[in-house]
C-alpha cells in the first residue's frame, strides 16, 4: 500500500502540537511499533510520522474498495453525516508488504 501524507485529513492545529510534540505518550511509542511494515519517503519529516502515529484513534478508519468503486465509497460517505473523508492511498502490487508513506 502507498500512502500519500498530503491527502489525509489533518486538523491545522495537530501540525502546530506535532510539531512541539505535544502529544499522548502512546503517539511517541507508536512508530517503534510500526517500523518494520512502513517505508517513510525521506521527504516525510518527523512531524508527519507522528500525525501519522496518532494513539487517539479508535481503529476501523481505513476501507478499501477496488478502484472502480473508489467514487462510490466517497460520494456514499459524503451523503451519511460522515465529519472527514479522503483517498489518502492505493493498493499496490509491492510484493515486500511494506506501507509506503509519500510526503
Amino acid at each position: 500500500m502507498t500512502v500519500d501524507f498530503q491527502r489525509v485529513p489533518v486538523l491545522r492545529e495537530v501540525i502546530e502540537l506535532a510539531a512541539q510534540r505535544l502529544v499522548p505518550a502512546g503517539t511517541k511509542r507508536n512508530p517503534s511499533f510500526v517500523r518494520e511494515f512502513v517505508s517513510f519517503d525521506s521527504a516525510v519529516d518527523d512531524v508527519q510520522r507522528l500525525i501519522l502515529a496518532d494513539a487517539q484513534t479508535s481503529g476501523g478508519l481505513l476501507l478499501a474498495v477496488s478502484p472502480e468503486r473508489g467514487d462510490d465509497l466517497l460520494r456514499a460517505l459524503g451523503t451519511h453525516d460522515v465529519p472527514a473523508f479522503a483517498e489518502v492511498g492505493v493498493i499496490t502490487n509491492d510484493s515486500s508488504g511494506l506501507i509506503s508513506v509519500l510526503p
